[in-house]
């Protein structure tokens, strides 16, 4: 056979067998590069950075004393037409919030902060295994006397209502 492709067909395939080739030393020289050589040895220590470490400054005067601390009081939900003061928490719209000032206005507003916001809802869990099937009711009936409504349940057990009170 002559190195020159006599058909449209020949030239297709010489082309495929030399793009194969490529990629398959393309592919030997990418896993090649991958491959860590040795570790080299440890360079010098560079020299210090410039800048300056600040100095220390002095003690300065105590302020004044601070007031003292509410404890903060939980309220349950936010009612609108409560009074609330300074610490109060309440929980709104799934999050939580606290009063920052006595009658601190209306919710969300300046006189509030908020705590807490509600959560994403988390993914679903597993299905859990099936429960026991239930009790349910076979049959209803009036006994033979006409006096007693009888319900059977599915587990064989009769429960009897009186029909005729005297």
């Amino acid at each position: 056979m002559s190195d020159k492709p006599q058909t449209l067909a020949d030239a297709i395939g010489a082309c495929l067998n030399i793009s194969q080739r490529l990629l398959a030393e393309v592919r030997t020289l990418h896993a090649m590069a991958r491959i860590p050589g040795p570790a080299g040895e440890r360079g010098e220590q560079g020299e210090l950075g410039i800048g300056m470490v600040g100095e220390r400054g002095e003690p300065g005067e105590a302020g004044p004393p601070g007031r003292d601390a509410r404890q903060w009081r939980h309220r349950r939900t936010y009612d609108p037409k409560q009074n609330y003061n300074d610490g109060d928490v309440v929980a709104h719209d799934g999050g939580s919030w606290v009063a920052l000032t006595d009658d601190p206005g209306a919710l969300p507003g300046d006189g509030w902060a908020q705590l807490t916001v509600r959560g994403q809802r988390g993914k679903p869990g597993e299905r859990g295994p099936s429960g026991p099937e239930g009790r349910g009711i076979r049959d209803v009936f009036v006994n033979e006397t006409g006096e007693t409504l009888v319900v059977e349940l599915s587990d064989g057990t009769q429960r009897t209502i009186p029909l005729v009170t005297r």
